[in-house]
């Protein structure tokens, strides 16, 4: 027994701390949330980032920028900035009690419907997600579900408890299935599978079909890093028309610029997997050109027109390739 009860002691200490360093932190310098709306004609794609430090009260927090995109371009990156950032609030990991705690300067209601809004009070720290809790337990209470004209949010109830790989890691995982509409999965350090804020989720009507928001891709680096490309700068040809024809195109498609342009600028097409498939350059002073397409399958493709050195969308379209 003697032996035994140091044993156990030495068990004790160096296993209790397990949960609290094997705690998968949200509040990390860097971490980008790109989200869209589930209803393809209206993506309405954002960015939640995480960049900076500040004190609020003797506290420490992250700073946490919001980052509005060009919607047609939501399926794929590279991510276009549509106008400039700002900052939306601050959050901060309470790590031994595996919660996340944050702080809205700024509503969250890009559909500009208060049933699709973010209704947790602003400038008040709220706890956002309770990774510690218990089958049973109510989590996210002023997210979760967001009902139609429902005054307060319903919140999830975990039915469980398990463990999936999400953007290159295993993590911690609460699951409910509290509601017919929505089964969400709410990941350590990422937040809900419907993006850093969680559920903003509703049916359209009994019945249907979820209208609502969702994690299209989780990244932690610089914008650069994850292909985020700012659309701040100035604009190339501040009243320039691009028209491409003939659409559906053929072997080669005629590029036409009015006023000509100012500076290089580049042309480039994707498919709807988001990859590069074709560029082509655009001279300064070009008003007219000729661009091979003999080498794209037929289906349907998305181009932008940027400025050689800045990136900035210029002009935008889509095509049909016979």
């Amino acid at each position: 027994m003697k032996q035994y009860l140091p044993t156990l002691l030495l068990f004790v200490l160096f296993t209790a701390p397990m949960s609290a360093q094997d705690y998968q932190p949200m509040a990390i310098e860097n971490a980008h949330w790109v989200i869209y709306n589930g209803f393809d004609y209206t993506p309405d794609p954002h960015i939640f980032a995480v960049r900076g430090d500040t004190t609020i009260g003797g506290t420490a927090y992250k700073k946490i920028y919001y980052q509005d995109l060009v919607d047609e371009l939501y399926w794929a990156d590279p991510y276009y900035l549509m106008e400039d950032e700002y900052l939306w609030g601050v959050m901060r990991d309470d790590t031994m009690a595996r919660q996340v705690y944050v702080i809205a300067f700024e509503s969250y209601d890009p559909w500009q419907l208060p049933d699709l809004s973010y209704q947790c009070p602003l400038f008040e720290e709220q706890l956002l997600y309770d990774f510690s809790a218990s089958v049973g337990d109510t989590i996210a209470t002023c997210l979760g579900r967001n009902w139609p004209f429902s005054p307060v949010p319903e919140g999830w109830v975990v039915d469980s408890i398990g463990t999936e790989s999400a953007y290159g890691q295993l993590r911690r995982t609460l699951y409910s299935f509290d509601s017919d509409f929505q089964v969400p999965y709410i990941y350590e350090g990422i937040g809900s599978e419907h993006g850093f804020l969680g559920g903003v989720q509703v049916p359209t009507f009994p019945g249907t079909a979820i209208a609502g928001y969702y994690l299209y891709d989780y990244c932690v680096g610089t914008d650069e890093d994850c292909l985020i490309i700012s659309g701040n700068e100035e604009v190339v040809i501040p009243d320039a028309q691009f028209r491409l024809a003939p659409n559906p195109v053929g072997q080669e498609a005629h590029l036409t610029i009015s006023p000509a342009a100012t500076e290089a600028m580049a042309f480039r097409v994707y498919n709807l997997l988001g990859q590069l498939l074709l560029q082509a350059p655009i001279p300064r002073q070009q008003t007219d050109l000729s661009i091979p397409m003999q080498d794209l399958p037929a289906g349907f493709y998305k181009f932008i027109i940027t400025g050689d050195r800045s990136n900035h969308i210029a002009g935008k379209g889509s095509f049909v390739k016979e």
